[in-house]
C-alpha cells in the first residue's frame, strides 16, 4: 500500500497529540518527521532528536525524527512530502504564514486540524484552566483549594514539555509522570521551563498531585483505574483547547492582557471557549466590562492590591522598568504593569534605546516572540543566573536612573545590581472572595464513574 508521506510542523505537546489521535493508527499515512519550529540547528542538542518508538505505535519501530526547521523546504522536496500538518501551537505563532508559504512552494498541501477533531472525551470530571496573566499560578492554587474544601479530590494534568524526551529514562514508555513530592520535582527540574517548574512546585507543595502527560489517550485509560483523584484540572496555559472536551472551561486574564481591540488578541478564542472568565484587576474594571459585553461567559473580577517598599518616596525620580517574563513573552500581554505602577506613583520611566527583546532577555526556547519590540520595560529572564547576566551586561552599564521598578511575581535578586541602585519590588495580593464552589460547579453527571476500558 502506498502511504501518503506527511510531516507535522511542531514538536510540542499539541503536535504529538495530533499524531496520537489522528495518524498513529492510520496506515494510509507515513509521518516522516516532526519539525521543531522553536529551535535552530545550533540549539538542537537541547531538544529530543527522536520521538520515542514506545509512543509511536507498531508502524514506527524506530520512532520518528524531530528535526530543526532549517533546512526545511529542501527536506520536503527531497523526501517527496505531500502534506504538512500544522500543530495548534504553530498556527498561532508569527512564523505560521512564512512556514506555510514554504510548504506550498515545495508542492505540499497545508493542513490544520479543527480543535474538535482531536479533543478526547474526559475519563473523569474535567475542568480546563487556561490563562494569559502572570497571576495564573495563585489563581490555579485557589481553584484547587475550592474543590478540595468541597470534598473533591483534584489532580492537575499538564502537557509534558518536549525537553523531558531528551532523557531516555523518562522517554521510554513515558505515557505520564506523576509528581507528588519534592523528590519527584528534583528528578525533572532541569527539564522544565521556569514557569512550568514554579507551577508544579506550588501545586505539589500545596499537597496536590501533578501529572505530566505525553499520551493523552493512554492516560485516559490510566485515569479510569486511578482512584486517588476524581477531578482532572487540565492546565493549558495560553494554548488552544485541543486535548480534552471539558465539563467546565475557566480562563484567567488581567486588565493588562488585552489591547484596544479585544477581538484581535490571540487569547480572544479562549474568551469564546470559556464558561467562566476570571479577570484580575490592578488598575480598573474596564477589561471586565469589555469582557461582559461579549456575553459568552460569566466574568468574575479578582481584585489585586499592590505595594512596594517606600513606594511613595520616589516621586519624579527616573526609573527603569522590569516586567514579568511570562505574560510578556510566553503569553500576549498588551500593556506593561511596571509602567502603570511607575506612573501611578508619579515616577519618570526612562526610555530604553533599541530594546530588542530577544537580545535583552534570554535565549530560552520556551519564550516566543515579544509582544512589542518597543516594549517600555526590560523583561525579567527565566533564571537567577540569567538575571545576573542581564544586570551585568545591560542594567549596570545604563545611566540616567537610580530606581528599578519591578512588577515580577517572583521577586528579583538585588545582588547583581550596583549598590547605589534601588530595587522597588512590588508585591501583589489577590482577593478571591468571589471565587467559590457555586461559580466552579460542574454539570450534573460529570462525576458519574466512567466505564473502565
Amino acid at each position: 500500500m502506498n502511504r501518503t508521506k506527511i510531516v507535522i510542523i511542531g514538536a510540542d505537546a499539541s503536535a504529538f497529540h495530533i499524531f496520537h489521535t489522528v495518524y498513529r493508527s492510520d496506515d494510509s499515512f507515513e509521518v516522516a518527521s516532526f519539525f521543531n519550529v522553536r529551535i535552530n540547528v545550533s540549539e538542537s542538542l537541547k531538544w529530543p532528536r527522536n520521538y520515542p518508538k514506545s509512543l509511536c505505535g507498531s508502524s514506527y519501530p524506530n520512532g520518528i525524527p524531530i528535526s530543526p526547521v532549517n533546512p526545511f523546504q529542501e527536506m520536503l522536496v527531497n523526501q517527496s512530502i505531500e502534506k504538512c500538518i500544522f500543530s495548534p501551537f504553530c498556527v498561532t505563532s508569527s512564523a505560521y504564514l512564512y512556514l506555510a508559504a514554504q510548504c506550498m512552494a515545495a508542492g505540499c498541501s497545508v493542513v490544520s486540524h479543527s480543535l474538535e477533531s482531536t479533543r478526547l472525551q474526559p475519563p473523569k470530571a474535567l475542568v480546563s484552566f487556561f490563562a494569559d496573566t502572570q497571576f495564573d499560578i495563585p489563581i490555579l492554587i485557589h481553584l484547587l483549594k475550592v474543590y478540595k474544601d468541597s470534598k473533591i479530590k483534584p489532580a492537575v494534568v499538564i502537557p509534558s514539555p518536549s525537553t523531558l524526551l531528551t532523557n531516555d529514562k523518562h522517554a521510554e514508555n513515558f505515557v505520564s509522570m506523576s509528581l507528588k513530592t519534592r523528590n519527584d520535582l528534583d528528578k525533572v527540574e532541569m527539564y522544565l521551563g521556569d514557569h512550568i517548574l514554579n507551577l508544579c512546585q506550588q501545586v505539589v507543595f500545596n499537597n496536590f498531585e501533578v501529572f505530566l502527560v505525553n499520551d493523552f489517550e493512554a492516560f485516559s485509560n490510566e485515569a479510569l483505574r486511578n482512584d486517588s483523584f476524581d477531578l482532572i484540572v487540565f492546565v493549558g496555559f495560553n494554548t488552544l483547547p485541543c486535548f480534552f472536551s471539558s465539563h467546565l472551561v475557566v480562563f484567567a486574564c488581567d486588565d493588562f492582557t488585552f489591547g484596544e481591540n479585544l477581538t484581535a488578541h490571540p487569547s480572544y478564542i479562549l474568551c469564546q471557549q470559556a464558561d467562566v472568565i476570571l479577570c484580575a484587576q490592578i488598575a480598573s474594571d474596564e477589561t471586565e466590562k469589555r469582557l461582559n459585553a461579549l456575553g459568552s461567559a460569566k466574568v468574575v473580577p479578582i481584585g489585586v492590591s499592590f505595594s512596594g517598599k517606600n513606594q511613595s518616596c520616589y516621586r519624579d525620580r527616573p526609573c527603569l522598568l522590569v516586567d514579568d517574563g511570562y505574560p510578556t513573552h510566553q503569553c500576549n500581554a498588551a500593556k506593561s504593569i511596571s509602567l502603570y505602577l511607575a506612573n501611578h506613583f508619579l515616577m519618570k520611566p526612562v526610555q530604553i534605546e533599541g530594546n530588542e527583546m530577544p537580545a535583552v532577555v534570554s535565549n530560552s526556547p520556551i519564550y516566543s516572540e515579544p509582544t512589542d519590540k518597543h516594549w517600555p520595560a526590560l523583561i525579567a529572564p527565566d533564571s537567577a543566573t540569567n538575571w545576573t547576566h542581564l544586570c551585568e551586561s545591560v542594567i549596570n552599564p545604563m545611566t540616567g536612573f537610580d530606581v528599578i521598578v519591578s512588577s515580577t511575581l517572583k521577586p528579583l535578586n538585588v545582588s547583581g545590581l550596583k549598590p547605589e541602585r534601588v530595587l522597588m519590588q512590588f508585591n501583589f495580593t489577590l482577593d478571591f472572595s468571589q471565587i467559590n464552589i457555586d461559580l466552579l460547579s460542574l454539570p450534573p453527571g460529570a462525576f458519574v464513574k466512567q466505564r473502565r476500558r
